[in-house]
């Protein structure tokens, strides 16, 4: 009976402590979030951002962890703003823990780590620069060869969103409002193809588009595999034979549904290397054409251990030739654009041709070729926990030219997995959508 009083004096004063160190921290926090948006309103109108815990920890090595709401993670953050950050939010806080050190987090990263790389001095005093030593294309028939500025770099772009399919209304639409009789869908990449691209690939770089750049509507293709469209596709040995190459692309559908990759449906052909010029193995891939004019052209073929850098690609068109050497050590399983292209229309033996000529001792693969854009043949439905009981929503494509729809769709056509172009795992296109556009 004696204890009886210490504990209930204990279980009065406890919630007045807690809710002092509350008060504190919630104080603490009140002033760390206007700290940190003075400085981010400077340069960006509208900016959000707000401390949601400041933790404290002792020890040996005392640290004083901020975490700030994912907004943070927007600003475009660079060495001079990252140090503004730190020194203000070191500044208000209380002078018991300056002496600790000072983490600042925002989306689960800190902070330190959203400044881009291009903009960070790298150890050796240099600085980062996306100038591949070997890149994905090298155009071999250029009047004249950039030798700086965008040479041998890579870019991602895109080119704004795209037809999408909303899952709760089972319906195709735009992601954007018809503005001025036009949609934002549809205009952002009307100068971004045209005129921007073009630019961009003459001055040297190889430009990685995670929706279709072709603007036609038809679209052929030519594979080693059997599928639903016609295919002339042969092969010459010369010293060295072709192969059976591994998993690869086939077009043995005509419409897919999500999770439906193309390229494990068919098989890809491998051969062996060469010097010797006299000798070379190659493969063609021919076809029709329907309608004269202009064409984007992609190949495809599967990485593996021993891939080249220099393989060995020639684009048979109408105003010509046109050679290309390819890095098959990265961007396999996918259609990798070699340009555009005009075509007459008509029947054609070779339209593509690949040999094994290499500087490396390696293999080259080949799968299948791609001219044009094509039709949309994604296949969506509405996910069964968003239908409604008494209503069967129809699987159905957008009806729409293929490069009118989102990244989402041709992320699936290109060979991504269900993971990057789905993280919203078939409930939400919309998110899917501009989710999937910075990996493609």
């Amino acid at each position: 009976m004696k204890r009886f009083p210490l504990i209930l004096i204990i279980f009065i004063l406890l919630p007045a402590v807690v809710l002092a160190q509350e008060y504190l921290q919630r104080s603490v926090r009140d002033s760390l979030t206007s700290a940190i948006q003075r400085i981010t309103l400077e340069e960006v109108a509208g900016s959000y951002a707000k401390v949601e815990s400041v933790r404290v920890s002792g020890g040996d090595n005392p640290t004083v962890e901020v975490r700030v709401s994912k907004e943070l993670a927007y600003f475009p953050m660079r060495g001079e703003s990252l140090r503004r950050i730190y020194d203000a939010v070191e500044e208000k806080l209380p002078e018991k823990y300056r002496r600790h050190s000072l983490l600042i987090y925002s989306d689960g990263r800190l902070i330190d780590d959203l400044v881009p790389v291009m903009y960070s001095p790298r150890p050796e005093g240099g600085r980062f620069t996306n100038c591949a030593r070997t890149p994905l294309v090298r155009r071999l028939s250029r009047i004249a060869e950039p030798t700086k500025g965008l040479a041998n770099r890579h870019i991602a772009l895109w080119q704004s969103h795209g037809r999408y399919f909303n899952n709760t209304t089972g319906e195709w639409s735009w992601q954007r409002s018809i503005l001025w009789e036009t949609v934002e869908d549809l205009y952002t990449q009307s100068y971004v193809i045209p005129y921007l691209l073009p630019m961009l690939e003459s001055a040297g770089a190889t430009v990685l588009l995670p929706r279709e750049r072709s603007m036609r509507n038809e679209e052929v293709i030519i594979d080693n595999d059997e599928g639903i469209d016609p295919t002339t596709y042969t092969e010459h040995n010369g010293s060295e034979p072709w192969e059976w190459g591994g998993l690869g692309f086939a077009h043995l559908h005509e419409t897919y549904p999500t999770g439906h990759n193309p390229f494990h449906d068919g098989t890809t052909r491998r051969v062996a290397t060469t010097s010797d010029k006299d000798n070379l193995s190659t493969v063609s891939w021919g076809g029709e054409i329907p309608v004269s004019g202009e064409y984007s052209l992609y190949v495809s073929y599967r990485t593996e251990k021993r891939s080249v850098t220099d393989a060995h690609y020639t684009v048979h068109a109408s105003g010509g030739d046109r050679e290309f050497l390819v890095n098959q050590r990265m961007g396999g399983s996918m259609w990798l654009c070699l340009g555009d292209f005009y075509f007459d229309a008509g029947t054609y033996d070779r339209l593509v041709t690949l040999d094994n000529y290499s500087t490396e001792d390696g293999y080259v693969v080949a799968d299948a070729v791609k001219i044009g854009g094509g039709m949309g043949n994604i296949c969506r439905d509405v996910h069964p926990d968003l239908a409604t009981e008494d209503y069967e929503y129809p699987s159905e494509v957008s009806g729409y030219p293929r490069f009118t729809e989102g990244a989402r769709y041709w992320l699936q056509w290109s060979g991504f997995e269900e993971d990057v172009y789905a993280p919203k795992a078939g409930k939400d296109d919309y998110r899917d959508d501009y989710m999937s556009r910075p990996t493609g």
